[in-house]
């Protein structure tokens, strides 16, 4: 939506909108405005997020695995031991 927004400054730039024109723009910057501060509301609020994808570039596999990797060890270490 910001794309057609901007895209419709720069191609109309100096140019008179009819009212038409003009309403619907408007309307495109109120509805851009409201879903842009939703956005940033919804990235303060103190609930559970998603993680992030595991599989990007630059996580530590190690770091991901090693809580999981622990218990493992001592569930297989408590049932070697019976």
């Amino acid at each position: 939506m910001l794309d057609d927004i901007e895209d419709e400054q720069y191609l109309f730039e100096g140019v008179k909108l009819s009212e038409v024109e003009y309403r619907e723009l408007r309307y495109k910057k109120e509805i851009y405005e409201l879903v842009k501060k939703r956005s940033e509301e919804a990235d303060n609020v103190n609930e559970y997020r998603m993680p992030e994808a595991y599989d990007q570039e630059g996580v530590n596999q190690e770091k991901r695995f090693s809580v999981a990797m622990q218990r493992y060890r001592c569930f297989h270490l408590i049932h070697d031991l019976h």
